[in-house]
């Protein structure tokens, strides 16, 4: 009889491990959860960009700003792998310590706490003008469209958005995400059909086809493409929901690829191009505030609907937020005298941070009722740069040549001990294997949880550890020398410098 040989799960092709042990479900639950997020309060202000620079630019602008995130994702995905940690936070501490861990909080709460805000604004916007166009005949005149907002607003944050914020995983948002499809699709339809049945009025006359206005308004698109295309904060936790290893690294690299340059692209384009065609110079920078489909009765359903996509959309940014301020409860906690705070009044706390988080961004929110796409701007403008663009890129240089705080603690400790003098090589080009490493310092008194990854479940065959997060060049010679220094340096700093460049010249322009 014949024996067949099964290769071992580690050692499998990934197209082979994903098709298996619900490893596809796992891609799909998470792709369906990160856009809900990324394409949530984002989709409106996208016909407003177009009209601003042109179809061309505007769609060059978006694919740049698209790969430049999606390159940072996989900056911190690998980052996190080879640290061994499953969130932002744990990670800036491993890289930089606690000056970069307080700035990589501060952004995230700086971004996310604008997602919301800009969210909460447009669901107001959405859902007042839905009440005009079903009771507007029997609102008193004295009520304003910012009133209406503001009713909108708190009605849909207490009846939709808190309950969803209470979910302990972002990947029980799934079903939310499925369930939105419809909202986006007829949204899509109504603004592509009712396009094209006025003849797209606009393209060529002021919608340009090639060149834009000005750098200003170049400056605050790319700006606003950024807000619409960030999800490393709401990525970034989702890896304690994976497989351990780099299994669960791929599946959540190649989610972040189908939503971003599948289902956020093509639906940016669309909704970017025909509404930008059908009211040009007039677009406004939430598209449900111009006519679509014949106003009245059908567009207030339209609103309806899409005040609904939007107000559920806003959990999955509340999540990172709500974990920066469980972390900070926690060690104001410990420093109390609380034993053990982080297993105790977890409910507690769950229930006190949704309530505060919520509770600052609705009341922001209620201040500035028609204000969406400035709040958008702004956001995107410096959380944006901060999340996507400036902490990854930081965390790889530190990381590459071997300035990290991780990596300075074990360098250090394999030079103190004695029982590791035998390891002669700990310099940034050390190919050292995290499982053999870590059985050597587990029979040593020192505590190394922050220089190395726990063990996971293919550690036999030998998990990475910080130092090889710096490889050996794949090519010998000059030309590996300059490959090396092209894609590891030269293309992490150009990334940095788009960011930088174009938060500050949105921030120095915006009106």
């Amino acid at each position: 009889m014949e024996t067949v040989e099964l290769t071992p799960y580690h050692e499998a092709p990934f197209g082979q491990a994903l098709l298996s042990r619900g490893n596809l479900r796992l891609m799909l639950s998470a792709g369906s959860a990160l856009t809900l997020a990324i394409m949530g309060s984002s989709i409106l202000p996208i016909a407003a960009a177009f009209a601003s620079t042109g179809v061309v630019c505007a769609v060059t602008l978006m694919g740049v700003v698209a790969l430049a995130n999606l390159y940072t994702c996989d900056l911190l995905l690998r980052q996190a792998y080879v640290a061994g940690k499953t969130n932002y936070e744990e990670l800036a501490y491993a890289v930089g310590g606690e000056p970069w861990l307080i700035v990589t909080q501060l952004s995230i709460v700086v971004l996310l706490v604008g997602t919301l805000v800009g969210g909460m604004v447009q669901v107001g916007q959405a859902g007042a003008a839905a009440l005009n166009f079903f009771a507007g005949a029997s609102i008193p005149a004295w009520v304003s469209e910012d009133d209406k907002s503001r009713f909108v607003t708190s009605l849909a944050t207490l009846l939709f958005v808190a309950p969803l914020c209470l979910v302990k995983q972002l990947r029980q948002l799934e079903y939310v995400g499925h369930a939105c499809v419809p909202a986006v699709i007829w949204l899509m339809v109504a603004v592509t059909g009712d396009s094209l049945s006025a003849g797209l009025p606009a393209l060529g006359n002021e919608l340009r086809i090639m060149g834009f206005d000005s750098i200003h308004a170049m400056s605050g698109v790319v700006a606003t493409f950024g807000f619409t295309f960030y999800i490393q904060p709401i990525l970034m936790p989702m890896i304690a929901e994976m497989p351990r290893g780099d299994v669960g690294i791929k599946i959540l690299a190649w989610s972040a690829r189908f939503v971003t340059l599948g289902n956020a692209f093509l639906t940016y384009c669309v909704l970017g191009f025909f509404g930008a065609a059908r009211y040009g110079a007039a677009t406004k920078g939430n598209i449900l505030q111009n006519e679509w489909i014949g106003g009245k009765g059908w567009q207030g359903l339209l609103n309806v609907f899409m005040c609904l996509y939007i107000a559920v959309s806003g959990p999955p940014s509340e999540f990172p937020v709500r974990h920066t301020l469980d972390l900070w409860f926690v060690r104001l906690l410990t420093r109390l005298g609380v034993e053990n705070a982080k297993y105790r009044f977890k409910w507690r706390r769950h229930l006190a941070e949704t309530s505060l988080v919520l509770g600052a961004s609705l009341g922001i929110a209620l201040a500035f009722p028609d204000d969406s796409a400035w709040v958008l701007l702004i956001t995107g403008a410096t959380g944006v740069c901060m999340v996507s663009y400036v902490i990854p890129v930081g965390n790889h240089l530190m990381m590459y040549y071997g300035l990290a705080r991780c990596q300075r603690v074990l360098r250090a400790e394999l030079k103190r001990n004695p029982s590791f003098h035998w390891w002669a090589d700990v310099s940034v080009h050390s190919q050292f294997h995290g499982h053999v490493l870590l059985e050597k310092l587990q029979s040593t008194a020192v505590d190394l949880h922050d220089a190395l990854p726990l063990l996971g479940p293919n550690a036999a065959h030998g998990a990475p550890n910080v130092l090889e997060y710096r490889k050996e060049p794949a090519l010998s010679g000059p030309v590996g020398i300059a490959y090396e220094a092209l894609t590891q340096v030269c293309l992490p700093l150009l990334v940095l410098v788009i960011g930088l460049v174009s938060s500050i010249a949105a921030l120095t322009t915006a009106d």
